[in-house]
């Protein structure tokens, strides 16, 4: 059967995307085919478009990065879902499609009463703040952190979480987004006129248990200073150089981890990537998608979605991410005409 998607012929600015088909076969062994009901669009496909994100070296390539979805047929060999169950999985690429095919064993069954829109948002976005917070920088209840972009997808998740687990948050954000943070609970910074520095270090001389940080290494020097003891910097990306503003950055922020290895002052420096994560453990995978449903499902987190865009505003949605101007998270609807 034919679909239509989201692809890219060649790297480069927003006129490489464009919508195109391709063949979606019949299920074999275990592979299940999906509807796609709701794909997320992040500033990973910025990346991916651009030619800087690691794990895609080459085009073509079919946009996406997660799906929510109806299971539509399964193959032989399927045992776990059936059709009309409704899935989830972390793609990195091949989401942004009216149809897909998985492997039963990647998939996460999503609650049927769900949202597809709110629980798309789950599978990237809060799945990278919930592992950050709690499997890497391991907060508990009572517990603060400073986290940039607060208004951001990953940043507005981690807030939500924040709140949901009595955790305190500051959060660096554009004034014009001061009062989308504070809503969260959150201590808004602007990072334009205030020193994120000098306002957690006032409200806490001896630092807070955990910073995240995506922006790039001069910005990571400055997190790390206001760490506690025993605390960790979580890296999660780098905004500067997929943006232009920085060369070398994938260099300096070597460099710079090197040496904070080194300092052995109790604090610590750390890469967070999912897709690795979930390689070393896909059992928490696993664990922590569906402990993120269960926790929509009873209403103690709502994810913020932006808008939901159908095919013709791909290109509309990347130049919106990349103006920064997305409180939340942007979804694309397949169906949506």
């Amino acid at each position: 059967m034919q679909s239509r998607c989201i692809s890219m012929s060649e790297f480069g600015n927003v006129d490489v995307v464009t919508m195109s088909e391709r063949e979606v076969s019949e299920p074999q062994g275990s592979e299940v085919r999906i509807r796609v009901e709701a794909a997320s669009v992040s500033f990973t496909d910025i990346m991916i478009r651009n030619g800087l994100y690691p794990d895609v070296k080459k085009a073509p390539v079919v946009l996406g990065y997660d799906f929510v979805g109806e299971v539509e047929a399964v193959g032989p060999d399927v045992t776990r879902f059936s059709p009309g169950d409704r899935v989830a999985d972390l793609t990195i690429t091949g989401s942004q499609t009216e149809y897909l095919l998985r492997e039963e064993s990647g998939l996460v069954p999503v609650p049927g009463e769900l949202e597809p829109a709110q629980a798309v948002v789950c599978v990237l976005a809060y799945l990278t703040a919930y592992q950050m917070m709690f499997r890497v920088a391991e907060l508990k209840e009572g517990d603060s952190f400073l986290i940039h972009g607060g208004a951001g997808s990953v940043g507005s998740a981690a807030l939500d979480l924040a709140r949901a687990f009595g955790i305190s948050a500051y959060a660096t954000a554009s004034q014009a987004k001061h009062e989308f943070v504070s809503s969260f609970g959150a201590t808004a910074i602007d990072y334009q006129h205030e020193d994120f520095v000098k306002v957690v270090k006032q409200a806490h001389p001896d630092g807070v248990p955990a910073v995240f940080d995506a922006i790039g290494p001069e910005n990571f020097k400055r997190s790390y200073s206001v760490l506690s003891p025993g605390g960790s910097l979580v890296i999660f990306g780098l905004l500067d150089m997929a943006l232009g503003r920085q060369k070398g950055g994938m260099l300096a922020t070597g460099l710079w981890y090197g040496l904070s290895k080194l300092k052995r002052d109790r604090r610590n420096a750390v890469f967070y990537i999912i897709t690795r994560l979930r390689k070393q453990h896909p059992d928490w995978f696993q664990e922590d998608l569906t402990a993120l449903f269960e926790l929509l499902r009873q209403g103690r987190i709502a994810p913020v979605v932006a808008d939901i865009v159908s095919f013709f505003d791909i290109a509309e949605a990347h130049r919106r991410i990349e103006s920064a101007e997305i409180r939340g998270k942007l979804v694309l609807d397949p169906r949506r005409r």
